[in-house]
């Protein structure tokens, strides 16, 4: 196969078509909910990568009169109208998503807002992709077909990916929203481990449970809430955020397979492009990375794979597209990855250095150091202000630290 051609088969065709009036749109919401500034460097760029289906607030309302509040009251509170949210294919900004749990999260006193969200989703909360893996023959055929579009649902700032070890089998993301505030982060990615999980409880009619959900962070204080909603145990300041499943549940029969209608929902969902029309390789690749790094082999050889060209092949195109190498695109993400840890969890840096990587802790110091001109803590340090009470407050905030 064609470099060329490779490539159009893994990006199909743009999904933006609406894009330039939700711009408008999106802009107005953020600065409202968050600020100018977008609260803690919420960056107003309407970036297609950015941008997921409003689904992901699906019965929204629901929880809020649970708690015995007005849905239209609270969303005006945001500059928001009730019916943005009733609108499951409408595309926002992931910042509007962090900005509308926060506040609700704050008016309920509710810190599981997210996990009581999820409670009430079902699978039409991810449309079309919904109706499609419940289609599937298998939990392993959903499950490798939320990870192969998952770009329908949610775009680049979720991914997706889904690993058998023998075992055991890993279902965990990476979320790459750096706008979000701590608090807004922390949300999100409950949000969506609820909404993995409920994909496989409905999916497999509760006859899967859960080895145990993995937390990058710390949610100690409110454990018995994840215990509950996750009926499984919880790992805090683990690798990654993530869903641990028994072995053998990949080949788990679903009840409602329709070949028929799967591969016809494929056809309709195969043409929608992960990102805007003229996404850069080098975009493509990144992402690619990210969503290997968790599997210890994010070589060239395997991301070259995904073109169907020898590594060769795909160094070449990088240089002409993009002039850089796949080694220096590597160290952009393993970085980034990098970057987020020190932000949202307390790992060790020996375990953080072969979560992103490295051979061992003593490269990755000095990799660090060659990239930034100081070690692991000092960055961490400073990027909370100089402060290391800084830290601690915000740690608190997501139950970090006591």
């Amino acid at each position: 196969m064609h470099f060329a051609e490779a490539r159009r088969l893994f990006t199909g065709l743009s999904r933006f078509d609406h894009f330039v009036d939700l711009c408008l749109y999106s802009r107005v919401a953020i600065e409202t909910a968050c600020g100018p500034e977008g609260g803690s460097a919420m960056s107003t760029d309407n970036n297609p990568a950015q941008m997921v289906r409003v689904g992901v607030l699906q019965n929204l309302d629901t929880v809020l009169q649970q708690f015995g509040l007005n849905p239209e009251t609270e969303l005006a509170e945001l500059d928001l109208h009730r019916s943005m949210i009733q609108d499951g294919d409408l595309l926002i900004h992931v910042g509007i998503v962090g900005a509308v749990l926060e506040h609700c999260a704050r008016v309920t006193d509710c810190p599981d807002f997210s996990l009581r969200l999820a409670e009430v989703q079902d699978l039409s909360m991810a449309g079309a992709l919904g109706l499609f893996v419940k289609t599937a023959k298998t939990l392993g055929e959903a499950l490798k077909a939320m990870c192969q579009y998952q770009h329908v649902h949610h775009a680049p700032p979720v991914t997706w990916h889904l690993e058998d070890l023998g075992n055991v089998v890993t279902f965990d993301f990476f979320l790459d929203a750096p706008e979000l505030s701590p608090p807004q982060r922390r949300l999100v990615v409950d949000l969506i481990l609820g909404h993995g999980f409920r994909v496989i409880k409905v999916l497999s009619q509760g006859r899967i449970v859960l080895n145990r959900v993995m937390f990058r962070g710390d949610r100690s204080e409110d454990k018995q809430s994840y215990q509950r909603f996750f009926q499984a145990p919880i790992e805090f300041n683990a690798e990654a955020d993530g869903l641990i499943l028994p072995a053998g549940s990949l080949d788990v029969p679903l009840v409602h397979p329709d070949a028929q209608l799967h591969e016809a929902l494929r056809q309709q969902i195969s043409p929608i492009r992960a990102h805007g029309e003229g996404t850069s390789l080098e975009q493509e690749v990144k992402i690619i990375i990210r969503s290997l790094l968790p599997t210890g082999d994010s070589s060239l050889e395997r991301v070259a794979r995904f073109y169907a060209c020898d590594k060769r092949t795909l160094q070449r195109y990088l240089r002409q597209e993009a002039n850089i190498s796949y080694q220096a695109l590597l160290d952009d993400v393993r970085f980034d990855v990098v970057q987020h840890y020190l932000r949202d969890s307390n790992m060790p840096m020996t375990q953080l250095a072969y979560v992103t990587g490295f051979s061992n802790p003593s490269n990755f110091a000095r990799a660090f150091r060659k990239r930034f001109g100081m070690n692991p803590k000092q960055w961490r340090e400073q990027d909370m202000g100089g402060h290391p009470s800084a830290r601690t407050r915000r740690l608190r905030l997501r139950g970090n630290v006591r």
